[in-house]
């Protein structure tokens, strides 16, 4: 596994080295640098059945890439792959500023949940197409994506 260091962005690949560039070009746009936190960008086979996934632990964000669809066994597209990352780093940013925080499982009367701190105001079990973050990201993800593909071109 090779990883590339940017500042305090490490990415760790099996993959080809523009994933790395993209990446950088995203934490750049985002001024990511300017919240001091490590962010840790993994590209990997499969997450989960998930395309990416972001999550703050231990003061330090932690991206994961699935680069195959755990249902499909094939490869997720260029386009898929470009905005999956565009996505998770909104997330990084959400959870760098701040503004995202994952308590992680508390117990809920006799359950098990999920809890989230968006903005100061508690998520719990919350339907993925109902959180805020998972809104703001989906609703930015392509821009951002747009945004950084046409500089790396220039």
């Amino acid at each position: 596994m090779k990883t590339k260091v940017h500042g305090l962005l490490a990415i760790n690949e099996y993959y080809t080295s523009y994933w790395a560039d993209y990446c950088i070009a995203i934490y750049e746009h985002l001024n990511l640098e300017s919240y001091n936190v490590g962010i840790d960008v993994y590209f990997i086979d499969e997450s989960h059945g998930l395309r990416g996934s972001t999550d703050f632990i231990d003061s330090e964000v932690m991206i994961e890439i699935a680069m195959i669809d755990t249902y499909t066994g094939l490869g997720y597209d260029f386009h898929d792959l470009s905005k999956t990352i565009a996505h998770e780093f909104i997330h990084a940013a959400q959870y760098a500023s701040g503004r995202l925080y994952h308590e992680g499982m508390i117990q809920q009367g006799d359950c098990i949940a999920s809890s989230w701190l968006w903005e100061g105001k508690r998520f719990v079990n919350t339907p993925y197409q109902e959180r805020p973050w998972e809104t703001e990201a989906s609703n930015t993800d392509q821009l951002l994506m747009n945004n950084v593909l046409y500089t790396m071109r220039m």
